[in-house]
C-alpha cells in the first residue's frame, strides 16, 4: 500500500522545514562565532586579553581568544634595540608611579624594576640647550669622587635653574599635578566609574575634555608659565632616561622624594608668591630635600618634544601626559617593557597568529569575517582593533567612518661611538652635557642626544631624535668615532592637532572596537590599559546585559606596599 499524494506532500514538506532549519542554524552561527578576534599584539591588544579574563564571569565565556599580528614578536611599539651586544629601550621606555595598571601587571607577572646603577658617574646628569650655534643655557658638569663636593654642584646647578626660571617652574608642576588629579579618577572602582562608549564620554567624566580643545601653548600661558620657559624648555627636545638607572636625573644611591611637588601641594606654591624674594630663596634652599629633585623638575620643562616628536600646537591634555613622563621615580621593567606584553598574553590562553595581518574584516550579521594576508578567514563574534588605522589597509564591509588621523614618525639612531666636541665649540668630550636638548628650529638636523651607557672615556652609546632619518653625513659630523650605528623608524604617536577630534570606541553597532581610538587624547602604555579596561568591561556589560563590579579600587592596590609607589 502506498501513502496518498497528501501523505507524501507533508512528509516532503517536513522534511525540507528541517532541513531549512539546520542550514539556517548552521549558517547563523559558524564554527567558534563565540570568539574574540584581537588586531595587535601592544600594550592595547594584551591588556585587552588580561582583562577579558579577568572580568569574564557572566553568562557569556570568551571560549577562544585569536590575536593577530603582522610582526613576528609581540609587544607593538615596545621595542627593544641591540647595539654591541647590549639592548637597550628602543620605545616606550618610561612608566610614572602612578601608573596604577602597569604597577599591577608587573605584581602579577612577577617582573622586576629595573635597578639604577651604582656607579658615582651616574650621581648627576647635566644639561644643555642647543640652538645650533651655542648652549642658551648649560648645567654645572664638573664631577667629583667626594659626595659632599657632588652636592655642592648639585645645588649650585639647582640654583642657577631657579634663578632662570623661577616660579614658572612650581606653576609647570602645578598644571601636571592638576591633570595626574582628573586622570587618577580612571582608577575608581566600576562602582563610581561607568564604562564608556565614546572618547568624548570618558573624557568628559573625568574632566579632561577640555584640555583637548586647547593648545598646550595655551595652557601654559593660562597657568602663568614664562615666555623664557615656554621656548627654552617645553619647546625642547630632552629628557631620555638614561640606561644605567630607572630614575631621571638624580642620585642613585638615595631614595627618590620629590621636593618640588611637596613644596607646591603643602601650600607653598600661594606662600611664595606673598614672600619677599630673601624669604622665598631661603625657603627654596631649605626645602631641597633631595637635590636631584630640582634636576627632575628642569626635566619636566624639556620633555614635550622628545616624548611626542611634536611641538606646543599640541593639545594641553596630550602635553600634559607627556610633561608628567618626567620627573622623580620613574621606571621601567629590567629586561625590557615589552614582556608585560609577552607576559599578558602568555597568562590568558590566546591563540597567537604572527606574521598574519588581517586584510578585511566583513559584518555578516551575527558574527564578523576576517581574512588575513595567509589566505585564512576566521569568524569572530567581536572583534577588536588594537592597532592604529592610520597606518594599516584594512577593509572594511560595511565601511566605517572615522576622522582622519596621521601619525608622528620617530626617528632614533643609536650609536656606539664618540661625541665630536669641535661640534659644539667644545675642547673635549667631558664638556658636552650627557643630554643635549634643542630649541624648535627645523634647520637642527637632531633634536636631542642622550648618553644611555658610558663604558668608558672614550666609549659611549647614544640615542638620538630627530624628525628625519640621520643621513651618514650628519653623523659623521656629530661623532669623532662610530663604531656601530642603528636605526628605528615607526608611527609612534598621533600628530596631535588642538582641538581633537576622536574616534568611537565602537566602530558599528555591533561589536566592532577600536582601542586606540584613546590615543587622540593621549598616547602612553597605561593610557591604552586605561581603554583595554574600559573595552573589555564595555564588551562584557554589553553581551551580558550585566554591570562588572569591581572588589577594590585599583589605586589601593597598585599602591599596597609598593615601595615604587609615592604621592608625587
Amino acid at each position: 500500500m502506498f501513502p496518498s499524494p497528501a501523505t507524501v506532500f507533508n512528509m516532503t514538506a517536513a522534511i525540507f522545514s528541517l532541513l531549512l532549519v539546520f542550514i539556517l542554524t548552521v549558517t547563523a552561527t559558524p564554527p567558534n562565532s563565540d570568539s574574540v578576534c584581537i588586531i595587535g599584539s601592544g600594550i592595547g591588544g594584551s591588556s585587552l586579553v588580561h582583562f577579558l579574563r579577568q572580568f569574564d564571569a557572566s553568562p557569556f565565556n570568551v571560549k577562544t581568544i585569536r590575536m593577530f599580528d603582522r610582526n613576528g614578536v609581540v609587544g607593538g611599539r615596545m621595542r627593544t634595540i641591540t647595539i654591541a651586544g647590549e639592548t637597550f629601550e628602543a620605545g616606550a621606555s618610561i612608566l610614572h608611579p602612578k601608573n596604577y595598571h602597569f604597577l599591577n601587571f608587573k605584581k602579577l607577572l612577577d617582573l622586576k624594576i629595573k635597578e639604577p646603577s651604582s656607579s658615582s658617574e651616574d650621581d648627576s646628569f647635566s644639561l644643555g640647550i642647543w640652538d645650533g650655534h651655542k648652549f642658551l643655557f648649560k648645567t654645572l658638569g664638573f664631577r667629583s669622587s667626594l659626595p659632599f663636593v657632588q652636592k655642592i654642584v648639585n645645588l649650585a646647578n639647582s640654583v642657577l635653574i631657579f634663578a632662570r626660571y623661577g616660579l614658572s617652574l612650581f606653576r609647570m608642576n602645578s598644571f601636571v599635578e592638576r591633570m595626574v588629579g582628573s586622570f587618577l579618577n580612571y582608577y575608581k572602582s566600576f562602582e563610581e566609574r561607568p564604562a564608556f562608549e565614546t572618547v568624548d564620554e570618558m573624557l568628559k567624566w573625568a574632566g579632561l575634555y577640555n584640555i583637548t580643545k586647547r593648545t598646550l601653548h595655551e595652557e601654559l600661558v593660562d597657568a602663568a608659565v614664562s615666555p623664557l620657559l615656554i621656548h627654552e624648555l617645553a619647546t625642547v627636545d630632552a629628557c631620555v632616561v638614561p640606561e644605567g638607572g630607572g630614575h631621571l636625573y638624580m642620585s642613585s644611591k638615595e631614595q627618590v622624594v620629590s621636593w618640588t611637588s611637596g613644596y607646591v601641594q603643602q601650600g607653598a606654591m600661594h606662600k611664595a608668591e606673598s614672600q619677599k624674594p630673601l624669604e622665598l630663596l631661603k625657603d627654596f634652599l631649605s626645602g631641597l630635600r633631595n637635590i636631584e629633585a630640582t634636576w627632575c623638575q628642569l626635566c619636566v620643562q624639556v620633555i614635550t618634544r622628545i616624548n611626542y616628536g611634536q611641538s606646543m600646537t599640541i593639545s594641553g591634555l596630550a602635553g600634559a601626559v607627556s610633561l608628567a613622563g618626567s620627573g622623580a621615580d620613574l621606571w621601567s621593567i629590567e629586561g625590557g617593557n615589552w614582556q608585560v606584553a609577552v607576559g599578558l598574553i602568555n597568562n590568558s590562553n590566546v591563540t597567537l597568529h604572527l606574521h598574519e595581518e588581517i586584510e578585511s574584516i566583513t559584518n555578516l550579521g551575527e558574527y564578523y569575517e576576517l581574512t588575513s594576508s595567509n589566505g585564512n578567514s576566521y569568524n569572530c563574534q567581536i572583534t577588536v582593533i588594537a592597532t592604529p588605522l592610520d597606518e594599516v589597509n584594512i577593509a572594511f564591509t560595511p565601511s566605517i567612518s572615522i576622522p582622519e588621523r596621521k601619525l608622528q614618525h620617530t626617528h632614533a639612531t643609536f650609536v656606539r661611538g664618540l661625541l665630536n666636541p669641535v661640534y659644539f665649540g667644545l675642547n673635549a668630550v667631558s664638556e658636552i652635557p650627557e643630554l643635549v636638548a634643542t630649541i624648535e628650529d627645523p634647520k637642527l638636523t637632531f633634536t636631542s642626544i642622550s648618553v644611555l651607557k658610558k663604558h668608558d672615556e672614550k666609549d659611549y652609546t647614544y640615542k638620538i631624535f630627530s624628525r628625519q632619518p640621520m643621513a651618514d653625513a650628519d653623523l659623521d659630523l656629530l661623532f669623532s668615532v662610530r663604531k656601530e650605528t642603528a636605526r628605528i623608524d615607526w608611527g609612534a604617536y598621533p600628530l596631535y592637532n588642538a582641538p581633537e577630534v576622536f574616534a568611537p570606541f565602537m566602530l558599528d553597532n555591533q561589536h566592532l572596537y577600536y582601542i586606540n581610538a584613546f590615543e587622540n587624547a593621549a598616547s602612553t602604555m597605561e593610557t591604552m590599559a586605561v581603554a583595554a579596561e574600559n573595552i573589555a568591561r564595555l564588551i562584557i556589560s554589553r553581551l551580558s546585559g550585566q554591570v562588572l563590579y569591581s572588589p577594590s579600587i585599583l589605586e589601593e592596590v597598585a599602591s599596597d606596599k609598593d615601595p615604587l609607589h609615592l604621592d608625587l
